[in-house]
């Protein structure tokens, strides 16, 4: 169940099960290995998308974001260390991205 519902919230939003040529990037950072393995694996089987990496606490997950620039970072409002909403508003303070969606 929460596979599919993920699979839809993200391909809906990004109109990844459509026939386009637009690769979207991503990071998955959250502290739960279950939680990363099986969002990985949708994101994997879904073509449109290209996984830059993964993090398990808020500092690796805010360091990867300045590293690699994703499109999407799914996170984890909970992490250790930084929680989701702390690496969004540093990552929003210093203006290294450009647009949220939470």
């Amino acid at each position: 169940m929460f596979k599919t519902l993920l699979y839809f919230i993200v391909s809906d939003i990004f109109d990844i099960r459509k026939n386009t040529s637009s690769m979207y990037t991503t990071i998955i950072a959250d502290g739960h290995p279950i939680f990363r393995t099986s969002t990985r694996k949708i994101l994997n089987g879904l073509k449109n998308i290209k996984l830059l990496g993964e993090s398990s606490t808020g500092i690796d997950a805010y360091q990867l974001i300045i590293a690699t620039h994703p499109q999407i970072a799914i996170l984890d409002l909970e992490m250790p260390v930084l929680t989701g909403l702390e690496v969004c508003t540093k990552v929003l303070n210093e203006k290294k991205i450009h647009n949220l969606l939470y």
